[in-house]
């Protein structure tokens, strides 16, 4: 597990959050936004099928869309997946 603190203007309800850079079972990729508090704020990937350690996917529009753009940490790849009533980008982070 890696964790960074930044500052950010993307979110709606705080502006200095913890990255966590961690992966779930599978092996793919988890990235999620803790409060300074170390409350989970928000997860930034979702574990859908396609996803690894350098590649995973991100609902799109969302909160945590904007956060990554802010960020610049994350490079958008042009594969949008369908799960539910949403839509979720896959993103090279280079982490």
């Amino acid at each position: 597990m890696n964790i960074r603190t930044v500052d950010t203007k993307a979110l709606k309800y705080a502006e200095r959050v913890q990255i966590v850079f961690d992966e779930y079972e599978s092996g793919s990729l988890y990235i999620g936004l803790y409060t300074m508090d170390g409350e989970l704020y928000t997860d930034i990937t979702t574990n859908l099928a396609g996803s690894t350690r350098e590649f995973a996917f991100v609902e799109t529009g969302s909160e945590a869309e904007r956060f990554i753009s802010e960020q610049g940490f994350a490079e958008k790849i042009d594969l949008v997946k369908r799960s539910g009533f949403n839509g979720y980008r896959l993103y090279h982070f280079a982490v």
